[in-house]
């Protein structure tokens, strides 16, 4: 996308936004980095001397940093004190990325407590909300701002008004019998949401999810296994039928009617992970429920821990009975930080699409 259609996309969107909120979108050129602030009153575009081969150098490096090194999906990570890498490296990593792409945006956003974020290149791969203000006070973005993210799918269609809050849920946790914590992820926001329809273990079919859009929100609480030779394999573990082992691929995902839902919770590995198109687009099972129709989607940018997961997508839920989804997820991240300050706990999810 060239600078002048993205100034003019955001000039169409202007005018949907509500007060507070403000549309940050990336452009990454060959030397310098183009930023493009959208907020109710004004539209400004700074210019950062920031090479694209520097940004990824800088964005992939931290990604490392904050994912770890997993030694199988959805696997507790080694206590504190054994990573490779020190926490005040990574903060100071996570600073400085924000001295860079962050800090110049600063004047723009006066008044602003929700971001929506409009990534380009690997910028897809970063979770903006770990960006570090302050390296002495320990202060992150996520402590300042709501954070939701905008793809092509989801920017192009218009801004949603507000909906009345989470009603009926469809539940599927813990398919193939490994993930306690996710079957009790699962029943915990049953108990928040009495209406909903619980599938666990062999009862967790991906067949049910094909009639996900009856349903106000679908939750899966499963593995995620991405396959980076062929993204469009990458798939969900669900409960296995027969001689057929259960996943719901992202071929399958594309074919999906899920028009009504608002909310899909993809509580599972690297689901926000996969090829980037041509056209900047990325191929992931995040994506994929936004094409079929979805409103919005929570996935993971790496391997998430089991337990870790559990407590944040009960706040979560819990949250969203008070609040729009971007401050639910932010809200849920900021109390899980508390006792998990790990960046790699609280930080690998994202919400993409309608916060509101």
């Amino acid at each position: 996308m060239s600078p002048a259609q993205a100034i003019k996309n955001l000039k169409q969107k202007q005018s949907e936004l509500p007060k507070g909120c403000a549309i940050v979108e990336f452009l990454a050129g060959e030397a310098q980095l183009y930023i493009f602030i959208v907020t109710p009153e004004r539209l400004s575009v700074k210019l950062v001397n920031l090479s694209r081969k520097s940004l990824t150098a800088d964005v992939l490096a931290l990604r490392r940093m904050l994912s770890g090194d997993a030694a199988s999906v959805r696997a507790s990570r080694p206590v504190a004190g054994t990573q490779s890498v020190s926490p005040q490296a990574v903060r100071a990593h996570c600073h400085a990325l924000y001295e860079k792409i962050f800090a110049p945006l600063l004047d723009d956003l006066s008044g602003v407590d929700t971001l929506v974020i409009v990534p380009n290149g690997v910028l897809h791969y970063l979770p903006f909300q770990v960006l570090v203000t302050d390296v002495g006070k320990s202060e992150f973005l996520v402590d300042r701002y709501a954070i939701t993210y905008l793809c092509e799918e989801s920017f192009m269609r218009p801004t949603p008004t507000a909906r009345a809050r989470m009603g009926r849920l469809l539940l599927l946790g813990n398919p193939d019998g490994t993930l306690s914590f996710a079957e009790a992820e699962v029943k915990k926001i049953r108990d928040l949401y009495p209406d909903s329809d619980l599938h666990v273990g062999s009862s967790a079919r991906k067949e049910r999810v094909s009639r996900g859009g009856s349903f106000q929100g679908l939750h899966i609480a499963s593995h995620g296994v991405l396959d980076a030779q062929d993204a469009p394999a990458s798939y969900i573990v669900m409960a296995a039928e027969g001689n057929s082992p259960g996943r719901l691929t992202l071929r399958e995902v594309w074919g999906l009617n899920l028009e009504g839902v608002d909310l899909v919770t993809l509580s599972a590995c690297s689901t926000a992970v996969g090829e980037q198109s041509a056209g900047d687009e990325l191929v992931s099972l995040e994506n994929a429920f936004i094409f079929a129709g979805a409103s919005s989607v929570v996935a993971s940018l790496w391997n998430v821990a089991d337990e870790a997961t559990a407590l944040l997508m009960e706040r979560f839920y819990a949250n969203l009975k008070k609040m729009d989804k971007a401050q639910a997820l932010r809200h849920a991240q900021l109390d899980l930080k508390k006792s998990h300050p790990d960046p790699y706990y609280w930080a690998p999810f994202i919400l993409v699409g309608s916060w509101r």
